[in-house]
């Protein structure tokens, strides 16, 4: 259990999406220069930032590599480092790549986050215990829980938190019968498909009635929708937050260059306000994370209410996946 201390009555949280240097983002990270300034007075805005660190320390891509489907990602310390420098105090590692390098990967990211961080993380560990262990904002009674949906990164000793409805259910209750304010980031969903399954919006709104506050989703590569339930809000899906890859572009072009963060504001053990910042990433000749424009913005926007209405509707979720996912997760 990782404690945090501030002292404050009012915690601003900032939780952003999927960070994987890669392509022409390994340079611009090595340079200081992939997250651009007005986006970093953003996080130093906030107490506590979070972001999903969604490629392992293994410098060397070639070694130790795991037999699973799809790609194996991978960064090296600077990475850490460079976080750290934008102002994040704190990373998400249940996700699907976490474990690409097996527990050489696994070592190695949390040397590098126990260096540049203090050791500020959620959801990977080298233990079942660990990687199920909150991250706990002591004074403010704030307790944030991460997990991964079953991939290759879960059920080993190293590796990501496993999604199991059960384990999260008595996480999740636990910490809400000793009043604490609830928490859940989790990384899943279907890649390149813009709103959640029938399941996952089940599912969600399940962990909200075991007592989540706030469920934020990330994984698909593109942004989605949110709802308030009961009182909760669930954001369905952030967007890659950085993460150049020209291949996926014509497989996923509703969204892989855009998306947003969240802002939490929360006093007393209460949501007071929360809000969406959307921002364009490695877009064009330049591989950044810039704000949108107001006209940027607007446009977004629109979009974000079509998901919204779709979101509502369950029969209109249904017949969206129906239409759009062949199987079923």
């Amino acid at each position: 259990m990782h404690l945090f201390h501030i002292y404050s009555l009012d915690m601003k949280i900032l939780v952003c999406g999927d960070f994987v240097p890669r392509n022409r983002g390994v340079s611009h990270v090595n340079n200081s220069s992939a997250i651009n300034t007005d986006v970093k007075r953003i996080i130093s805005n906030h107490d506590l930032k979070i972001v999903n660190l969604e490629a392992p320390i293994a410098e060397n891509s070639s070694y130790n590599k795991i037999v699973k489907d799809g790609p194996h990602l991978c960064t090296s310390p600077s990475t850490v480092q460079y976080l750290s420098t934008c102002g994040f105090n704190c990373v998400t590692l249940a996700n699907n790549h976490f474990y690409d390098f097996g527990s050489d990967g696994v070592n190695n990211t949390l040397n590098a986050v126990n260096k540049f961080m203090g050791g500020s993380k959620i959801g990977g560990g080298i233990t079942i215990e660990e990687q199920r262990s909150p991250f706990v904002i002591q004074n403010e009674k704030i307790v944030i829980f991460n997990y991964c949906e079953s991939e290759s990164s879960v059920g080993h000793p190293y590796g990501s938190n496993r999604l199991d409805p059960i384990t999260a259910y008595y996480d999740i209750s636990n910490a809400k019968a000793k009043e604490n304010f609830v928490i859940v980031i989790i990384h899943g969903g279907h890649e390149g498909y813009q709103l959640p399954s029938p399941r996952m919006k089940s599912l969600y709104h399940f962990l909200v009635d075991c007592g989540a506050d706030v469920i934020i989703n990330h994984h698909q590569h593109c942004f989605s929708g949110y709802e308030n339930y009961k009182g909760s809000m669930i954001f369905y899906g952030l967007g890659n937050f950085y993460f150049d890859d020209f291949f996926k572009h014509d497989l996923i072009p509703n969204g892989w260059n855009e998306g947003y963060m969240v802002s939490l504001d929360i006093v007393d053990k209460k949501l007071i306000s929360h809000e969406i910042i959307p921002y364009e990433q490695c877009k064009g000749l330049e591989p950044i994370v810039r704000l949108m424009n107001e006209e940027e913005n607007n446009s977004f926007n629109n979009r974000i209410k079509e998901l919204n209405q779709i979101i509502a509707d369950d029969n209109l979720i249904s017949e969206h996946f129906n239409l759009n996912i062949s199987y079923s997760v």
